[in-house]
């Protein structure tokens, strides 16, 4: 059965973008604590803003937007900033980038995600990335922001080796710089290396003052189990910069969390509510995802409307059953994301269980599988992609890659319920049973359905005449239930039955041969049917 990481712990860890996709917000500005008073008094030359007036050229508009960016008095330069984003090609990425930083509408803070190339073109994109990145180099060798774009082209190809030189040369050439740090740190958690990242932040001497890496601590020794020391020095920071919300947004929503795993709710509650006071998009994912759990945690479709919210409008379409939405929102998530396999479990699963396309499910997992390998759940989506998709030998070859022990994200019954799936193609139906059986067994009460409605699934493709039993007993149970997921495909997978009624002679059974323990099982989950 296809799985999603809604029962896994979303981490705040950094984002890691290319340079030209960069959202910027308060974690690449300066320290509001060091910023001078005066500067905001400043003005800029009244011969720079006639020169753009008189004359719209390249060399005017760079110039006012570089005095804007100077004297923080971006609104001045927005005409002169869209001029150079129209006019890209005739000028360099770096004068682009800095046109974009000062426009506030999201279709210039980032590029258009929504029609940027997806799958196996993620790789050709990074591709060609690599190439016009090192020819750069040749003549900017110590140009950090090429380093970090040849990293992230690197890790997307699934070349961990040659991203992670690229990565160490970027902190050797900025050893404080603050988004390498976090760049740094999003990589080694990619590569599994978490302690790694942890030793890292935690001998810093900025981490200590700086709530953007300070957060890092709190959520690496959370993806560790290790105590966090930074605790009480992360609530006074907060406290400090209370006025400041944009610049300490990751660090307090890190710390809600950290709050709401203790289990003290309400001061978690109000801590993620003030992390959205002015968030990045990685804030607002995490809110958009607590609030799964806690339908108290309050997320304002302003928020939404946020550049670089394609993850947590992903979470909204979902939580709202919107799947056509969310399939866009996954789309650009994975656009966003390329080398991180949530995206792709999430797209995948979505394909998979709610839209019936086995081949979009195939294309999310191949691109996620290639700069992640090791994702176990990834590659349990894969074999059922490739399953449905009637590819039974490829399916069965990827189901033997699937390593023990099974990681937290992947649980048993998953495992197992793929497992019966396979089975179930290959022909040994009762075998396939027993497996969903014993799936069944280990998910807990509030699983159970899920597991169920894929078997029934399951039983509509390969043995029919099952099937119209199990929709007759659990159909209206699995349709009712509150988790729209569940809901749904209950109700495609009756759909999908009525055709084949219409197209084929369907023996009826005249009694479902389940186990005894599975109908103790399922009349226990009717007691506490959508609790």
């Amino acid at each position: 059965m296809a799985s999603k990481e809604d029962s896994s712990e979303r981490r705040l860890v950094p984002r890691w973008r290319y340079a030209r996709r960069i959202v910027h917000t308060a974690e690449h500005s300066g320290d509001p604590r060091a910023r001078p008073t005066f500067v905001s008094r400043l003005a800029i030359p009244q011969d720079v803003i006639e020169n753009w007036r008189r004359c719209q050229s390249i060399t005017t508009a760079a110039d006012l937007v570089a005095n804007a960016v100077a004297f923080d008095k971006s609104a001045v330069a927005h005409d002169a900033a869209r001029f150079l984003i129209v006019n890209k090609s005739r000028t360099t990425r770096d004068v682009a980038s800095l046109a974009r930083s000062v426009l506030p509408d999201p279709a210039a803070t980032v590029t258009n995600a929504y029609t940027l190339p997806i799958g196996s073109e993620s790789g050709q994109e990074a591709r060609r990335i690599v190439h016009d990145t090192r020819l750069r180099l040749a003549d900017s060798p110590r140009n950090v922001a090429y380093r970090l774009d040849l990293s992230l082209a690197y890790t997307v190809l699934g070349h961990a080796e040659k991203a992670w030189i690229e990565m160490d040369r970027a902190r050797i050439l900025a050893p404080n710089h603050r988004n390498v740090l976090r760049a740094n740190v999003r990589l080694l958690i990619h590569l599994n290396r978490a302690e790694e990242a942890y030793a890292l932040v935690r001998r810093h001497p900025r981490t200590l003052q700086d709530p953007w890496l300070m957060s890092l601590e709190l959520t690496l020794a959370s993806i560790l189990s290790q105590p966090v020391k930074l605790a009480l020095r992360a609530r006074k920071l907060i406290e400090e910069l209370k006025h400041e919300p944009a610049f300490i947004a990751e660090l307090t929503s890190a710390t809600g969390m950290l709050e709401l795993h203790a289990g003290n709710h309400k001061r978690g509650r109000k801590l993620l509510q003030l992390s959205l006071v002015d968030p990045t998009d990685n804030v607002i994912a995490q809110a958009q995802w607590a609030k799964q759990q806690d339908k108290s945690i309050i997320v304002l479709d302003k928020v939404l409307q946020r550049p670089g919210t394609m993850e947590a409008n992903f979470f909204h379409a979902m939580a709202e059953a919107r799947w056509a939405d969310a399939l866009t929102h996954v789309n650009a998530w994975e656009i966003d994301e390329p080398f991180s396999s949530r995206p792709a479990v999430s797209g995948s699963f979505l394909a998979l269980s709610l839209l019936d396309d086995s081949e979009r499910a195939i294309q999310f997992a191949e691109a996620g599988l290639r700069a992640d390998g090791g994702d176990q759940l990834l590659r349990n989506n894969y074999v059922v992609a490739l399953t449905r998709a009637s590819r039974i030998k490829d399916a069965q070859a990827e189901f033997q890659k699937i390593q023990r022990p099974l990681p937290s994200s992947y649980p048993e019954y998953s495992f197992l319920a793929t497992k019966g799936l396979l089975a179930f193609a290959d022909g040994e139906i009762e075998v396939g049973r027993k497996l969903y059986t014993q799936a069944i067994e280990l998910a807990r009460h509030t699983e159970r359905q899920l597991v169920l409605v894929n078997w029934m699934d399951t039983e509509s493709r390969y043995s029919p005449e099952t099937a119209e039993l199990m929709i007759k007993e659990y159909g209206a149970l699995l349709q009712s239930n509150r988790n729209p997921v569940i809901s749904a495909m209950a109700t495609e997978t009756i759909k999908h039955h009525k055709k084949q009624q219409l197209t084929i002679s369907i023996e009826r059974p005249k009694k479902l041969d389940v186990p005894p323990v599975l109908l103790q099982l399922l009349k226990y989950d009717r007691t506490v049917k959508n609790r």
